[in-house]
């Protein structure tokens, strides 16, 4: 009101306004240009930054990703080799004792034929003298019931 007044009295006063007015409004525009492009260069920093952010997160989970699957990859093989190994110690292990057991039982197959070899042997010796010896027995008898010789001449 008192600014309209004014202008009223003084025609040179209220050019000096329009210009001043004009003037403080190309200033708060100046200003709240500035302030417009500090923050969006700010959100754009930001965004910016967060994008790289997640660039390298996305880059180290793939890393760390990749790192895994190989000690994965590592775990698996390592399992693997384990368990190839003990299933061929087992296999050896099985035909060692199997080898074992094929020695053990031909040399106890041996030693039992050759005892039954001897044993054999034996009975067939023993009844072959059985024999021989009731044979010469047989003869002698044979022999001796032929012959009677008399009591007188054998003194």
């Amino acid at each position: 009101m008192l600014i309209r007044f004014q202008n009223r009295i003084n025609p040179e006063r209220k050019i000096i306004n329009k210009l001043l007015h004009k003037n403080v409004l190309r200033i708060q525009n100046t200003i709240i240009n500035l302030l417009l492009t500090k923050t969006l260069n700010k959100l754009q920093d930001k965004t910016i930054n967060n994008l790289l952010n997640k660039n390298i997160l996305n880059t180290r989970k793939k890393a760390i990703s990749k790192h895994i699957n190989k000690l994965q990859c590592k775990n698996i093989n390592n399992l693997q080799n384990k368990i190839i190994n003990k299933l061929q110690s087992k296999s050896i292990n099985n035909l060692l004792n199997k080898s074992i057991l094929s020695i053990q039982n031909k040399t106890i197959n041996n030693f039992q034929n050759k005892t039954i070899n001897k044993l054999q042997n034996k009975t067939i010796n023993n009844l072959l003298n059985k024999s021989i010896l009731s044979f010469q027995n047989k003869t002698i008898s044979k022999i001796s019931k032929k012959k009677k010789v008399p009591t007188a001449t054998l003194r």
